[in-house]
């Protein structure tokens, strides 16, 4: 299953980075990287991205959302609500 990484901050996805390890973030979720585990997306936020913000790990299929609490990953629960116009679902953190 594909996972993205979201800075909890910002809310944008990680989209990629420049030659000189300059992060790209985008807001657009079709834009982001879509990494093949969820241990390659970790391996990512461990070693590649910044230490000083903090990170969630989002299945692209089920939506469920990973955070690490200085100990784990654990998994993030977020109440969502149905638009029922769009059939979209929200969160605290905008539109998933």
């Amino acid at each position: 299953m594909p996972y993205y990484i979201q800075n909890m901050r910002t809310g944008k996805f990680v989209e990629g980075y420049l030659p000189s390890r300059k992060l790209i973030e985008t807001s657009d979720r079709a834009k982001a990287v879509k990494y093949s585990s969820f241990g390659h997306a970790s391996e990512v936020v461990f070693w590649v991205l910044s230490h000083l913000e903090k990170w969630r790990i989002i299945n692209c299929e089920t939506l469920d959302s990973y955070v690490h609490d200085q100990t784990a990953w654990r998994i993030e629960i977020i109440e969502r609500e149905k638009d029922d116009d769009t059939s979209r679902e929200y969160n605290k953190i905008g539109l998933l």
